[in-house]
């Protein structure tokens, strides 16, 4: 998988694909032990969290050389986004650890705040999108954990309020495009 990442990270800069850059990214989490997919959450340890991190970590670190030495035509879009979906997945995956729920819930709020102010900045409604999903799953998670008692009620309020808050992002975003 590391050859692969390397090809395809090699042949995306020859042919300025995103598409086959996006190819090489994923080869680069599924050698570091990352999958992305819903069970992933429930049957990863620790480990896979950390390994979300660290890859993240590498794509950020690749995306600040990319926009140093390729300024003509960047990839950071692609670069940013992988990083974000990543370092949430691997906050999600700590959810799922009793003993470091509150710390996995933590990082998701932490990621969700920076990741709307650099929507906010970049008006770029993606990543406002993210700090409001993995936002409000975090803070269910947390209070699921905390207070049983009132699970389904915030549950049922965070879901309404993170529509009405989704509603409002596009609202903004088509107006400051128009």
């Amino acid at each position: 998988l590391l050859a692969l990442a390397i090809i395809h990270g090699v042949t995306a800069y020859k042919f300025d694909s995103r598409l086959v850059l996006s190819v090489s990214l994923t080869s680069l989490a599924a050698y570091l032990g990352v999958q992305r997919s819903l069970d992933t959450i429930w049957r990863s340890s620790t480990e896979t969290a950390f390994c979300a991190f660290v890859c993240a970590i590498i794509i950020v670190v690749w995306r600040l050389i990319d926009a140093r030495y390729h300024k003509e035509k960047t990839f950071s879009p692609l670069f940013d986004h992988y990083a974000a979906n990543l370092a949430y997945w691997g906050s999600l995956i700590l959810c799922a650890d009793k003993e470091l729920r509150l710390v996995g819930c933590a990082i998701a709020v932490a990621l969700a705040v920076a990741s709307a102010i650099y929507g906010s900045r970049t008006r770029n409604e993606m990543f406002l999108i993210y700090a409001c999903i993995y936002g409000v799953i975090a803070l269910d998670i947390a209070v699921v954990d905390l207070i049983p008692d009132l699970a389904a009620l915030f549950i049922m309020a965070s879901a309404i309020a993170a529509v009405v808050t989704l509603f409002v992002i596009h609202a903004q975003m088509r107006k400051g495009d128009a």
